[in-house]
């Protein structure tokens, strides 16, 4: 019988370890959603008065400096599985001076965006990059209606207007 009371008093340190071991992922959970909160905080209040941001650099801000906005947005996306979302991006690249100032930064951010056929919006404010062959697909539909690709006239070569249906004047 000696056994089963040691098995039984195993019993009752295990579930109490468990039990602590809930009690301090609680904690945890708790302290990162006051950490989080307060990280937005003060992001805020440092963009609503135009403060230059305390943020300690991250690893990925040496990386950006010195690379164009679109190819730190590559480099944004590939570390993060080809997501870029709008809120991190612009910390990133106000910390490594690729952009001045957070108040114009997703303004920025977006526009970069949406002249690029590299991106698609996933939700709001995050964008997944595309790969290389579907961003050519895009790019074609997108600029040609799908249908297919103007004329490009060579060198010497002129475009005369030709009266088409109706009397309108069309370059052929």
């Amino acid at each position: 019988m000696q056994t089963s009371s040691f098995i039984e008093e195993l019993d009752r340190l295990l579930a109490a370890a468990v039990e602590e071991y809930e009690k301090i992922e609680k904690l945890r959970e708790n302290a990162a959603g006051v950490i989080h909160a307060l990280e937005i905080t003060r992001g805020r209040y440092e963009a609503a008065h135009d403060l230059p941001s305390t943020e300690q650099p991250s690893p990925l801000t040496n990386e950006l400096k010195g690379l164009t906005q679109m190819q730190a947005m590559i480099r944004i996306a590939g570390r993060n599985n080809g997501l870029v979302v709008m809120r991190e991006a612009r910390s990133e690249l106000v910390r490594a001076g690729l952009i001045r100032s957070k108040r114009n930064g997703n303004n920025i951010i977006y526009t970069l965006i949406r002249r690029s056929d590299r991106f698609e919006k996933v939700r709001p404010g995050v964008y997944r990059l595309l790969p290389e062959k579907r961003r050519n697909a895009v790019q074609d539909s997108d600029l040609f209606g799908g249908g297919s690709m103007p004329r490009i006239y060579g060198e010497g070569e002129t475009i005369r207007p030709t009266v088409g249906a109706g009397g309108s004047r069309v370059a052929g």
